[in-house]
């Protein structure tokens, strides 16, 4: 199987979106495109030809928009995940060769935090069994990615209570539990290289991620990086549990999903560190080996070493 060559991207300018779109842009191996909605105001290199179809996703616009195309990625959020199968159904009409759906995040395999989460572990759950099935039939394949927390987005922007600039962080009790997370530019070089090694990643889960570390590893890691001691807030998890389901019914779903995150990533038992019991992917990917310290120091040069 040699390696595919026409893609299309969905959700390119989200959070995963925007790094994938970056690493396959990078390589003149592919021919990029990505597909919007018409209501989408975004814009795109010139390299990159643009597939705009009406916010429902109408299969036959789907079906068109896949045509020509040997991989189709979907890096959509939550909110496009019902959509997921409606462009599996297009892309097998379409003879697209491999589906690679919106997977990147935790082990939604684990019953405990399916149980908690069910808003957003049963759809993913849904949509990959729907696509096994088509790929069963003989009319694609597929590859899913748990990248596992996003290293950028856990530790810079508030998602999982650290917070750099202020030398300062909330840690759910005990803080000594390990979770595991991937740097963006790691998980868009994770899909560039699933491309283009069809044969060993077809009809495969790939379990990746640049390091696993406990909230006070990554204090003290952010600690010795910027030479400042942290002011630390350790707060009770079944307190934050109960909260983020308040959140939820009260249709506060951002804060909830925050504290939901925290919670599962932190605890024992919920798949936080899915690098203790999954095989890893990042040998069959070619991904680099990254630490903790020097992420973390790479970071800190980059807010200016404060």
């Amino acid at each position: 199987m040699v390696p595919f060559k026409s893609v299309i991207l969905i959700g390119a300018t989200g959070n995963i979106g925007a790094p994938i779109l970056a690493a396959l842009t990078a390589d003149q191996t592919f021919k990029v495109s990505v597909l919007t909605r018409v209501s989408s105001t975004s814009t795109f290199p010139p390299s990159v030809t643009v597939h705009k179809v009406p916010d429902d996703y109408p299969l036959p616009d789907l079906v068109t928009a896949f045509h020509g195309q040997d991989a189709v990625i979907s890096a959509v959020s939550r909110l496009g995940l019902d959509a997921q199968k409606r462009m599996i159904d297009a892309a097998v009409q379409a003879g697209v060769k491999r589906f690679i759906p919106s997977e990147f995040g935790g082990d939604a395999d684990n019953e405990k935090a399916a149980e908690l989460v069910p808003e957003f572990f049963d759809g993913k759950r849904e949509v990959r069994e729907y696509l096994k099935g088509k790929a069963d039939e003989g009319g694609i394949t597929w590859t899913g990615i748990a990248t596992g927390l996003f290293w950028e987005m856990a530790a810079y922007t508030g998602f999982m209570g650290f917070s750099p600039s202020s030398h300062s962080a909330t840690v759910y009790r005990p803080g000594n539990v390990k979770w595991a997370t991937t740097t963006l530019a790691t998980i868009g070089l994770a899909v560039k290289n699933t491309l283009l090694r069809p044969e060993k990643t077809a009809n495969k889960f790939l379990y990746i991620a640049s390091f696993a570390a406990s909230q006070d590893e990554i204090i003290a890691a952010f600690e010795k990086a910027q030479g400042v001691k942290w002011t630390v807030e350790y707060v009770d998890p079944g307190e934050q549990r109960a909260l983020s389901r308040k959140k939820m019914d009260e249709g506060k779903e951002y804060e909830a999903v925050v504290l939901l995150a925290r919670y599962i990533s932190t605890q024992e038992g919920y798949g936080g560190d899915y690098t203790t019991y999954r095989e890893s992917g990042n040998e069959i990917l070619g991904l680099p080996r990254e630490t903790l310290e020097g992420v973390v120091g790479g970071g800190v040069k980059g807010l200016g070493g404060s």
